[in-house]
């Protein structure tokens, strides 16, 4: 089992159609590969984990890697795991565009309070904690 997690710039362009088609189709493909993870978005940067087999981890991550609507892509963990730490979220998202800023940085808390590594904990935390 793996997690990779990494943040992302997506492209000025990027319409609140593309979000939501990015966000269902996250879905469906995690769903049916057996992925689990959290995704948080500022409005112009992404932040993600994915964990699962590390087959379908890489098969994610390529397609994640050739999607346009993104660049500036930085990965921070990249490595294998004893066990996940998002349970059975096929994805979890929050947008700070769908809610105001302190309620996405309370709704980022939340989910990751359960969350026993500390760095991709902190992670999440202060990605929020920098929401305009």
């Amino acid at each position: 089992m793996k997690r990779i997690c990494y943040m992302s710039r997506g492209r000025n362009t990027l319409s609140p159609f593309d979000r939501e088609d990015i966000l269902q189709c996250s879905l469906r493909n995690n769903h049916r590969d057996g992925i689990t993870g959290l995704l948080v978005c500022d409005g112009s940067r992404f932040l993600q984990a994915l964990e699962g087999e590390d087959w379908c981890i890489d098969d994610c991550w390529s397609r994640i890697s050739r999607d346009d609507r993104q660049y500036d892509t930085v990965v921070f963990e990249n490595a294998a795991i004893e066990r996940r730490e998002f349970g059975n979220w096929a994805l979890n998202c929050h947008s700070q565009l769908m809610v105001d800023v302190s309620q996405f940085r309370s709704l980022v808390i939340r989910d990751v309070a359960g969350v026993s590594d500390p760095k991709l904990k902190a992670m999440f935390i202060g990605f929020a904690a920098l929401a305009r």
